[in-house]
């Protein structure tokens, strides 16, 4: 049995909570109260309520990257999912030892899906590669007869495209320790794989650098609203009908403007996105 959190009474002044709207006429104090979790051998967790109750939670079968789940996760240790995800994860990326299983394996379902229609695979916003080296290996891109266009300038984001809003929420500061030049192990990365196009560049501008009919999956990533609605509405057009858009960044909160500028992108296109638990948002082109 492991311990896992213990909080007895925690005592607040009532002005830290009006902004939150909690008020009490005569009171000037609130007594907060929380769980005990312990840890079973078998992986349940025993939980004693606030309120003297007890119950056993289920182990959660995936707990990662903002997203927890108790429901089958069978998907997440499928041969070719775990060899795809082993390329992405492992392609020489900065963000530290992180867990992004069930995020990339939406991108493999959206790739696998894709690959029976016709056109391009494009991914704005790419880095080393661990979403679309996943996506690459889980379809064997090499035995498909299509073009993967992976647009990024492979030095970071342009600091001078956030708006205001997102510097005020710290967006221009939050990745300044995971991105740094990385087009020569892009290139590495990439190599093995005849039809992967690496445009350097930022977007919009780097998009006309390259002539594309139709697409039929494209991945969004770039971390800031100008440039993922640019691409947006710059690829929108050239859709087959089917194809999926993947928004990585549509359901965290920190990128609250990406997705309110996404949700007027859809209104406009008579379309509706798939919010995903993952953060990520989907939609598919009718």
């Amino acid at each position: 049995m492991q311990f896992l959190l213990l909080h007895g009474w925690d005592q607040y002044r009532l002005s830290k909570y009006e902004y939150l709207g909690i008020h009490a006429d005569n009171m000037d104090m609130i007594a907060l109260k929380y769980n005990l979790e312990l840890m079973l051998d078998d992986g349940n967790v025993l939980v004693n309520t606030q309120d003297g109750q007890s119950y056993v939670r289920p182990a959660y079968t995936y707990a990662a990257d903002g997203y927890s789940t108790h429901h089958n996760a069978s998907c997440l240790e499928e041969p070719e999912f775990r060899q795809a995800y082993k390329q992405g994860i492992n392609s020489g990326h900065k963000f530290g030892d992180v867990d992004l299983r069930w995020r990339v394996h939406q991108y493999c379902w959206a790739a696998w899906h894709c690959k029976q229609l016709k056109g391009a695979f494009v991914e704005c916003g790419v880095n080393t590669g661990i979403f679309s080296l996943s996506v690459m290996s889980y379809v064997d891109f090499n035995s498909i007869d299509k073009d993967f266009y992976l647009f990024d300038t492979f030095a970071g984001i342009p600091k001078d495209q956030f708006t205001e809003s997102e510097r005020m929420i710290g967006l221009d500061k939050v990745h300044d320790d995971s991105y740094e030049d990385c087009y020569e192990i892009a290139k590495r990365n990439f190599a093995p794989y005849q039809r992967a196009h690496l445009v350097k560049g930022r977007v919009p501008q780097s998009l006309c650098q390259v002539e594309i009919d139709k697409v039929c999956y494209i991945a969004i990533d770039m971390n800031a609203v100008a440039p993922e609605i640019a691409a947006a509405e710059h690829f929108w057009p050239k859709m087959v009908s089917g194809a999926i858009m993947i928004l990585d960044d549509y359901g965290w909160n920190h990128h609250v403007n990406q997705k309110i500028a996404f949700d007027r992108f859809a209104e406009r296109n008579g379309v509706k996105i798939l919010n995903l638990p993952t953060g990520q948002g989907i939609l598919i082109k009718p």
